[in-house]
């Protein structure tokens, strides 16, 4: 649990040195304000909208892939579900158990456990009630990990989202001082 709280804590910190230095980095070359939060509101709605919350990767089209590695908040949000919901056993309820009858053709008198024995063991999954004829109840989840793996996030990579968030952070706070100077200290 400590290293979750310390995932989460650098994270968070890291967000918000990433949104203060992009948007000095997007304001320092632009005399007024009002129109430096509109474009630094833009880029971030843009890096909002395809960083997977709205949708995950494989929905996006082929062209915005590019734009979904490019967000920092990919990272960011990538790293705080990884920190929450990684390794986390799952429960079953009862509407979301699938109701398999076996057939009564030729496998007659075979428990639930004997008739799904080799899909159970290929698929890792919980058999809530193994001694039962009929009506075999199957949970299809039973840890996130599987969920997370769908969703293309790889619980080994949870650190590493804190590495790209710290380049985004120091791009930003170079464009900063590169900008500055291109733009505003006088050339001799």
């Amino acid at each position: 649990m400590a290293e979750r709280g310390g995932l989460v804590f650098m994270l968070i910190w890291l967000f918000g040195l990433w949104i203060t230095t992009f948007l000095q980095a997007v304001g320092v070359r632009i005399e007024h304000m009002e129109t430096a939060v509109q474009i630094a509101t833009l880029c971030f709605w843009f890096s909002l909208v395809f960083c997977g919350i709205l949708l995950s990767l494989n929905d996006l089209p082929r062209f915005w892939i590019v734009v979904y590695r490019a967000s920092p908040l990919t990272y960011f949000i990538d790293g705080m579900v990884l920190a929450s919901l990684a390794n986390t056993h799952l429960e079953c309820s009862n509407v979301q158990l699938l109701h398999i009858n076996p057939p009564l053709v030729g496998l007659s008198n075979l428990t639930c456990a004997e008739y799904l024995r080799r899909f159970a063991q290929y698929t890792n999954r919980v058999l809530k009630n193994p001694a039962a004829m009929t009506d075999c109840l199957y949970c299809p989840v039973n840890e996130t990990n599987i969920l997370l793996r769908q969703l293309d996030l790889g619980t080994e990579y949870a650190w590493s989202n804190v590495g790209y968030i710290t380049v985004y952070v120091l791009f930003n706070a170079f464009a900063i001082y590169f900008i500055y100077w291109l733009t505003r200290v006088p050339k001799s």
